[in-house]
């Protein structure tokens, strides 16, 4: 016949005491963390949202653009003043880019520059720089 004997030995209530508030502590930490979590998610779905917005009024712009070129295919006036305007709208475009970019961290905002690249009337190309402060 074989003996067995099993002992179980209960820790020191001190120590389950310690454990249980590290474990509680831990898990109220994580559920800050998961709230913070959510309020940041709700925050980029807004965001996105907003930006669907914007590139929706762009593709219309766009289309719109196009058929106002065919148009004014015969009227050089016409064709320039709508060339300005779309100069000026492309300004608009890129300084609101610029200005709603965040600078990365470690950069000094002065550092941002934009560069524009125009096709001269010889068919070379120039590049401008434009610095945003």
């Amino acid at each position: 016949m074989i003996d067995i004997h099993h002992y179980i030995h209960r820790a020191d209530e001190s120590e389950l005491k310690a454990d249980i508030a590290f474990i509680k502590e831990t898990l109220s930490t994580l559920v800050a963390q998961g709230a913070l979590m959510a309020g940041e998610l709700q925050r980029l779905q807004g965001e996105v949202q907003e930006m669907a917005g914007v590139v929706d009024s762009a593709v219309v712009l766009i289309t719109g653009l196009s058929q106002q070129i065919r148009d004014l295919a015969q009227d050089p006036a016409a064709l320039t003043a709508l060339a300005d305007s779309l100069d000026s709208k492309a300004n608009e475009l890129a300084a609101a880019v610029v200005a709603n970019t965040p600078t990365p961290q470690g950069v000094h905002p002065c550092a941002s520059s934009i560069s524009m690249w125009t096709t001269q009337d010889n068919g070379a190309q120039a590049r401008t720089d434009h610095a945003t402060m």
